[in-house]
């Protein structure tokens, strides 16, 4: 089953039954895969893809967004070298119309300035995205459904990823009474 209708279903409502779901076209498996925004944001930076219409960013909310992004990338320990060419490479391809360099260097400075200001939980962070997928994977398990978490952050090799991720599925196919109710990766 595609990720896109559990996804749909997670943010349809607060919490699912297991009478409601089993009514619905089910997936053998859910396999979620978190990752932080700072590396959400690193990853579609680097891309060859073009940017998407919705990746395209114009006037005030450009700015907090990128302001948003290099305090967060500013919070996972990069330098300001790797910041700036990370915020100069988004700003040149999605930013309409770009930002000059005098508004690159004054966003980049807030940024470091409101790096000591960080609080609590980010919007996107996997721990978000964990809480809020909370209801619909323990509605999945209840129907028998295996739901695996798998953080895929800091760089981690695909290849090493992709076999670890095969050993939980292969794991979760043995029969129910041998295997734990849900697993996670990290």
């Amino acid at each position: 089953m595609d990720q896109g209708l559990t996804f749909w279903l997670n943010g349809l409502r607060d919490v699912w039954t297991e009478k409601e779901l089993s009514a619905l076209p089910l997936p053998d498996m859910v396999i979620q895969i978190t990752v932080s925004p700072e590396t959400s944001f690193e990853r579609r930076v680097l891309r060859q893809k073009p940017p998407g219409s919705r990746e395209l960013l114009y006037g005030s909310r450009r700015n907090a967004y990128l302001k948003e992004q290099a305090h967060g990338l500013a919070r996972t320990g990069k330098d300001e070298r790797e910041i700036r060419n990370l915020i100069e490479t988004w700003n040149f391809r999605c930013s309409v119309p770009p930002l000059d360099a005098d508004q690159v260097d004054s966003l980049l400075s807030e940024a470091v300035i409101s790096k000591k200001k960080d609080a609590g939980l980010r919007a996107n962070s996997p721990e978000r995205q964990l809480e809020r997928s909370r209801p619909l994977r323990l509605a999945y398990e209840g129907l028998g459904i295996e739901w695996i978490t798998v953080h895929n952050d800091e760089g981690a090799d695909l290849g090493y990823l992709a076999s670890e991720l095969a050993s939980q599925i292969l794991e979760s196919e043995r029969p129910r009474s041998t295997r734990r109710s849900s697993t996670q990766l990290n």
